[in-house]
């Protein structure tokens, strides 16, 4: 965290702090007033995120970064087949929403047919023995 993600943090704070200082310049009150409140929120925020952040990622590293079984590839994450089926059906569904309204085409019923084609496939594809295996072999090793 205070290595080069420090350095950007610290000089895009900088950046956007300092930028609002002109602002001092003009001639109405509020603008002034808005001036002062931005930079200090940007001056706050940016040290919160360089003192505060770290702290907090360090006391609640073993529950923010379990090391679970990891799998060999996407398709063998099923958790990773299942977003990706959700994102698809909303998808679907504000697409449907826009075609009730507007006409249906050929490329939105090949789309409707294909997705859950799609999503069936990647669900068979995470429960290969392939992918049981590797999951067996990663766990073995974060044991030893």
């Amino acid at each position: 965290m205070f290595g080069e993600p420090a350095r950007a943090i610290s000089r895009n704070v900088l950046v956007i702090a300092i930028g609002f200082l002109p602002l001092l310049a003009a001639p109405l009150i509020p603008y002034k007033t808005v001036g002062i409140f931005l930079c200090a929120i940007m001056a706050l925020s940016g040290a919160v995120t360089l003192l505060v952040l770290p702290a907090i990622i360090a006391l609640a590293e073993r529950g923010m970064f379990k090391l679970a079984q990891v799998p060999v590839s996407l398709s063998c994450n099923c958790g990773f087949c299942l977003v990706i089926s959700a994102a698809m059906a909303a998808l679907i569904a504000v697409n449907l929403y826009q075609n009730l309204k507007l006409g249906w085409s050929r490329l939105t019923l090949i789309s409707i047919i294909a997705i859950p084609i799609m999503a069936l496939i990647c669900g068979i594809m995470s429960r290969r023995q392939k992918c049981k295996v590797a999951a067996e072999q990663k766990k073995d090793e974060s044991e030893v």
